[in-house]
């Protein structure tokens, strides 16, 4: 668990400003510190240490959670995609410079139930883990019928023309798979990707629908914290892992 710079307010003074001083202190707001891990991907073997663009897909906060707000300190800009017109009045006051965008995301355009439980921080299109969900006990607050559309169509409507696409998150809570497998690689490549995906066998990790797809499309699986997956474009990359 990591320890938020809140918990210090009840040490003494000097304690925190050596936290706070020490460089060796690292800052993260992602929820494993996945975050760390993708900018040191992203500087290392993509050589993208400043300026470079990201699309948040399910993007939830801008800074709660985030795998982009430590992006935001270098200088990045990027896409946020999130279903809960909450969520993006939000992006919009503390990223204005973002482009920030309203909708749900499928395989497919059209319509879903978009189900929001107590807490915040499980909202889902996917049937299946609404009723996980329901099964382990959160409570649901409130289900409705939004508009959905693919990654595809919001990337082709709101992506600058010519803009690179240095690094994707997907966190969808359900739909993560059938999202990935929709995206047009062909066109919308990222170099660097991370991806929520449960219930993995470290030891199986080729039996994974999502890191088989990915490996299959010259993707390589560089780190892993707990559920967050990240992947690199190995024609992207600048270091060797042929």
């Amino acid at each position: 668990m990591a320890v938020r710079l809140t918990m210090l307010e009840h040490f003494k003074a000097g304690v925190y400003l050596d936290v706070v001083r020490d460089t060796h202190t690292k800052l993260m707001y992602s929820q494993f510190g996945e975050d760390s891990l993708v900018l040191d991907i992203l500087v290392h073997d993509i050589q993208r240490p400043h300026g470079g663009f990201y699309v948040d897909v399910g993007a939830f906060h801008p800074r709660w959670l985030s795998t982009t707000k430590l992006l935001k300190f270098l200088n990045w800009t990027g896409i946020n995609i999130d279903a809960n017109e909450d969520v993006i009045a939000l992006f919009n006051k503390e990223r204005p410079e973002d482009i920030n965008v309203c909708c749900g995301v499928g395989s497919a355009e059209g319509q879903l139930v978009y189900h929001m439980f107590e807490g915040g921080a499980v909202k889902t299109l996917s049937s299946d883990m609404a009723q996980h969900q329901i099964n382990i006990g959160a409570k649901l607050v409130e289900s409705k019928l939004i508009l959905v559309k693919t990654i595809n169509q919001i990337l082709e409507e709101k992506l600058p023309t010519g803009q690179a696409i240095d690094y994707m998150n997907v966190d969808l809570e359900g739909l993560d798979q059938e999202v990935i497998e929709s995206l047009d690689l062909s066109k919308f490549r990222p170099a660097v990707i991370s991806i929520e995906i449960f219930n993995v066998d470290l030891l199986s990790l080729g039996g994974d629908p999502i890191v088989s797809y990915l490996h299959h499309n010259r993707y390589k699986l560089l780190a892993v914290a707990r559920a967050t997956y990240i992947f690199v474009d190995l024609d992207q990359s600048k270091l060797l892992y042929q």
